[in-house]
C-alpha cells in the first residue's frame, strides 16, 4: 500500500468504512432531484468532449457561412473560404486550452466573454499582417467570419450547457462540506443552476442526521472529503460555512481540502440563490471577491442601450402576430381593458407606467383583500412571495399568459419608451420600498427588466427577500455577456414555465 493511501485510511478510519460510504454514495435506492442528484458521478472527460464537440459543430458552422458569402459573392481578394481553416482550426485547440485551464467553477456568462477575447485574439493575428495587402471586399468577409465564429461558438456552448444540464454523465463532480443552512444553501443553488454542470455528489455535515438535503446524500463525518477526492476522482470541493467561522479555522481548512483536491472554493457565508460566480479576490490571505460596476461606465451604458432598442425592435416586429390573438383571447375571456397599467419605479426612482395584458379580473384588488382577510395560510404565503401559488384573481387565458410570460410582452414598448430594459432588476412597486431592506438606492440605478437573474433562478419560488438579493448581485456584477446569458437562459425557462404562477 501507497503512503498515500495510509494517509486517507487514518483520515477516513478505515477501508471498510470507505467501502460503505461507497455504497451509501452510489446506492440505486438513493432519490433524485429534478435528475441532478443522480446515483452516478458524472464522467469529466466525456464532459470535456462534448464540449470540444460543440465548439468543432459552432466552427464548421461559422466556416459554412463564409464559404456561402465567398461564392455568392466572388471577388478578387487573397481572402477566401478555404484561407480561414487554419484558423478555425487554431480557435479549437485555443478553446481546449481555455476550458481545460480554467476547469468548471467558471459561469457562462464569463465563458462567453473568454471565447469572444480568444477569438478577436486569434482574428486579430491572422489580419492584421494581411490588412495591408487584402482588397477592400475582403474586410467584410474577415468581419463576417469573426463575428459568426463567435455567435456560433457561444451559443452552441449555450445550448449544450442547457441540453445536457440534466444528463447523469455529464457535469464535474463536486464535494460540499457545509455546516447547517451554510450548506443547504449552496446545495439549492447548485441545483437550481444545473448548467454550471457543479454536480454535488456528497453534503458533508457533521451537524445533520438527515439522510440527504434536495436529494444529495449526507454523511456527517467531514473526514470522508479526502476519500472522495481520491477512490472517485472528483477534482472540486466547496467549502461552506456560517458566517460566524473564525478566520483561523477557515485558513485551516483551506489548507487541509487544497492538498487532495484541484479546487477548492470557499465561501464564508453563504446566501441561498446566491449565484456563484462572482470574482474570487484575495487580501493578505483573506477571502472576498470583487464587485464590477460597469453600470458606470459610459460606454458599457450605451452598449447597453443600442442593444435594447435594436433588439427590442427586432422581437417586436416578430411577435406583433400574436400581439391579435392574444388580444382576442382577453376579449373572449372577460370583461374589461385588453392592457393592466400599473405605476412601478424605475431608474433612480423614476417613475413609470409598466404596460401588461390583463391577466386578472377587473376587481382583483378587491378580491385579494377579501382572501387575505379569510384565509391565514394565504396571508403568509403573500407576505412571503408578495403572489399566490393559486390566485383566484387570475383569468382561465390569464394562467396561460404567466405561464410563459406572454403577459409581459407589451413591455417591449417600455424598452422602446427608455423605462425599461430587457435585462435588469424587477420593477418594484410603491409599497415594496420598504419591505426591500434599503436595497432600493442599489436596485434603482439600473433600469428594471422584463427578464432579469432572479426570474432564471426560480422566478415565483424565491422569496421576496431573495429576488432583492439576487437583483442587487446583478446590479454588481452587470456586464454585457451576463445579459446575453440571461436572455438565452430564459428561453428554456419561459417555454417550461418554470416557477411560473
Amino acid at each position: 500500500m501507497r503512503a498515500t493511501e495510509l494517509h486517507y485510511d487514518s483520515l477516513a478510519g478505515t477501508r471498510t468504512a470507505a467501502a460503505q460510504f461507497q455504497g451509501h454514495v452510489l446506492a440505486p435506492s438513493l432519490p433524485r432531484a429534478g435528475e441532478i442528484a443522480t446515483t452516478r458521478i458524472p464522467s469529466r472527460w466525456r464532459t470535456v468532449a462534448s464540449f470540444l464537440i460543440s465548439d468543432a459543430v459552432g466552427l464548421a458552422m461559422a466556416w459554412v457561412t463564409i464559404a456561402a458569402i465567398d461564392i455568392t459573392f466572388p471577388g478578387t481578394r487573397i481572402l477566401s473560404a478555404a484561407s480561414f481553416l487554419p484558423v478555425l482550426g487554431l480557435l479549437e485547440i485555443s478553446y481546449a486550452l481555455v476550458h481545460v485551464s480554467t476547469g468548471a467553477m467558471l459561469h457562462p456568462a464569463d465563458e462567453m466573454r473568454r471565447i469572444s477575447r480568444v477569438t478577436t485574439l486569434v482574428f486579430a493575428a491572422f489580419s492584421i499582417p494581411l490588412l495591408p495587402f487584402a482588397a477592400t471586399q475582403s474586410i467584410p468577409l474577415l468581419a463576417t467570419a469573426w463575428l459568426a465564429t463567435i455567435v456560433f461558438v457561444t451559443m452552441n456552448r449555450i445550448c449544450l450547457r442547457m441540453v445536457c444540464a440534466r444528463l447523469a454523465w455529464w457535469g464535474y463532480p463536486i464535494v460540499v462540506v457545509g455546516r447547517g443552512q451554510a450548506g443547504t444553501a449552496i446545495i439549492k443553488t447548485l441545483l437550481r443552476w444545473p448548467e454550471l454542470g457543479l454536480k454535488p455528489v456528497v453534503l458533508l455535515d457533521d451537524t445533520r442526521e438527515c439522510a440527504e438535503v434536495e436529494g444529495v446524500p449526507v454523511h456527517a463525518d467531514l473526514k470522508y472529503a479526502p476519500v472522495m477526492a481520491q477512490r472517485y476522482s472528483i477534482p472540486y470541493l466547496i467549502v461552506a460555512l456560517p458566517p460566524d467561522t473564525p478566520h483561523r479555522q477557515l485558513q485551516k481548512l483551506i489548507s487541509r481540502y487544497s492538498k487532495f483536491f484541484e479546487r477548492v472554493l470557499v465561501i464564508p457565508t453563504a446566501v441561498e440563490s446566491q449565484p456563484l460566480w462572482t470574482t474570487a479576490s484575495f487580501f493578505n490571505g483573506i477571502p472576498g471577491y470583487d464587485i464590477q460596476h460597469n453600470a458606470r461606465k459610459r460606454l458599457m451604458r450605451l452598449a447597453k442601450l443600442a442593444s435594447d432598442y435594436v433588439l427590442a425592435s427586432i422581437a417586436f416586429l416578430i411577435v406583433s402576430p400574436l400581439f391579435l390573438t392574444i388580444v382576442v383571447l382577453i376579449k373572449l375571456d372577460s370583461p374589461g381593458p385588453v392592457f393592466f397599467r400599473q405605476l412601478r419605479i424605475g431608474k433612480g426612482g423614476r417613475v413609470f407606467e409598466v404596460l401588461k395584458f390583463r391577466s386578472m379580473y377587473t376587481d382583483a384588488s378587491s378580491r385579494l383583500q377579501d382572501i387575505l382577510s379569510r384565509d391565514e395560510a394565504l396571508r403568509k404565503e403573500y407576505q412571503t412571495f408578495r403572489k399566490l401559488r393559486h390566485d383566484p384573481r387570475v383569468t382561465r387565458i390569464g394562467a396561460l399568459l404567466r405561464r410563459y410570460s406572454l403577459d409581459e410582452l407589451p413591455q417591449l414598448w417600455n424598452v422602446l419608451r427608455g423605462e425599461m430594459s430587457l435585462v435588469g432588476p424587477r420593477a418594484y412597486l410603491f409599497e415594496e420600498l420598504e419591505i426591500m431592506g434599503d436595497m432600493e438606492p442599489i436596485i434603482l440605478q439600473n433600469p428594471p427588466g422584463i427578464t432579469g437573474l432572479w426570474q432564471v433562478s426560480g422566478r415565483n419560488h424565491l422569496s421576496f427577500e431573495e429576488r432583492v438579493n439576487l437583483d442587487v448581485h446583478y446590479v454588481h456584477n452587470w456586464n454585457f455577456w451576463l445579459d446575453a446569458y440571461i436572455l438565452a437562459r430564459s428561453v428554456p425557462v419561459v417555454l417550461r414555465g418554470e416557477g411560473a404562477y
